[in-house]
């Protein structure tokens, strides 16, 4: 009789352990893990190349310089980038022939809708890469990029051709 209330302490302590500290181990291995992940998800402290790459799908095209990219990416995500190119018809043919996202337009109609801010967090990211410089452009061309398989990066591209800017706004599916 004696030995049977031993082993059922000893159960309900096992029965405790798995129940409750188990649990509450994953639980603080999946934060801590969580946490690691959070430094990848902000785009500003990547590498520009990579973030240009990670959205538009190719390569910063030669000539492609001063990559600026605020935002982030959990598992939905936003990017705003700005970068300058030495040809701006170089880099935008480049964009029309990406095999996955291939550039339609251009269009001289404002997509402002695509290219404005929306919240808090848009504006931050915006002012961080000079997003502001849009509004000095006398003439925009207008580009948009879907993701393949509708599932990926797409958003829109405003290009100032007098001062060799590029301006992107994306969101990912």
């Amino acid at each position: 009789m004696f030995q049977g209330v031993v082993r059922s302490r000893r159960f309900r302590l096992l029965r405790l352990l798995v129940c409750c500290l188990v649990p509450l181990s994953l639980f603080v291995a999946a934060q801590w893990r969580l946490a690691a992940w959070r430094g990848t998800w902000d785009l500003a402290k990547q590498p520009p190349a990579a973030v240009f790459e990670r959205v538009l799908g190719i390569p910063p095209p030669r000539g492609v310089k001063e990559i600026l990219a605020a935002g982030e990416q959990p598992f939905n995500g936003e990017v705003w980038m700005r970068f300058s190119a030495d040809n701006v018809s170089v880099v935008v043919d480049a964009l029309r022939k990406n095999r996955l996202k291939p550039l339609t337009g251009p269009s001289e109609r404002n997509n402002d809708w695509q290219l404005r801010p929306r919240n808090e967090n848009d504006r931050a990211w915006s002012r961080q890469v000079g997003w502001e410089g849009l509004k000095h452009a006398t003439k925009v061309e207008y580009y948009l990029f879907s993701p393949p398989a509708q599932s990926g990066w797409g958003g829109a591209i405003a290009v100032d051709r007098q001062r060799r800017l590029f301006f992107v706004a994306a969101v990912v599916y």
